[in-house]
């Protein structure tokens, strides 16, 4: 009996074996499969090296893609009505790190130079309540909306979070920036797309 037992214990070993691996496979699969839907990075995970190549390094030198999007509070903001000066556009979540440690350097920029530069936050996949939380914590006061769908996020090529688009007067892409800034990163940027910065007395 003890031997048919040890004789049957291995094809029994071998088939849990064959078991786990396949639940594993299955398990890893599901997991990209919800990473693809747009949900990667959830757990605030950095996406890179600041300037890292991107899709979205594709559009320096092209028109930016126009867009109008709500913020928290209903207010419609479309980019095209900022023209005639500089705009960051600013794409991040409550959710990301990168994007908490640099949101208070892009408001500082603004701070010194507002009237020579606009900055548009848009919120990535996120409802209005979380942002509206994050943008009253952080004290900012530039426009946030909300990219509920993530379709303006595709629209650009946005890589991963944060990701930030510097925009001429004209409304053309002349820097892109993928990663966290600080003042001096932001103020370059901004430079590229032909502001002045004057700060504001």
């Amino acid at each position: 009996m003890t031997e048919n037992g040890g004789r049957d214990a291995a094809p029994r070993a071998a088939a849990w074996l064959r078991l786990a691996a396949v639940l594993l496979v299955v398990g890893a699969g599901l997991a990209a499969l919800w990473w693809l839907a747009g949900d990667g990075g959830a757990d605030g995970t950095e996406p890179g090296p600041p300037d890292a190549p991107g899709e979205g390094a594709a559009l320096v030198g092209q028109r930016a893609p126009d867009f109008a999007l709500a913020s928290p509070e209903g207010e419609t903001v479309r980019l095209s009505d900022l023209r005639g000066r500089p705009v960051l556009v600013n794409f991040w979540a409550t959710w990301c790190g990168p994007c908490l440690e640099e949101m208070p350097a892009i408001q500082r920029v603004y701070d010194q130079h507002a009237g020579s530069v606009a900055v548009v936050a848009v919120n990535f996949r996120e409802g209005p309540g979380p942002a509206a939380e994050f943008a009253g914590r952080l004290g900012l006061t530039f426009p946030v909306v909300l990219d509920r769908a993530g379709e303006v996020a595709a629209r650009y090529g946005v890589p991963g979070l944060p990701s930030s688009y510097f925009i001429d007067a004209e409304g053309v892409v002349r820097a892109v920036h993928f990663g966290p800034m600080d003042e001096e990163t932001i103020r370059q940027k901004l430079a590229a797309a032909g502001s002045p910065l004057e700060e504001r007395s």
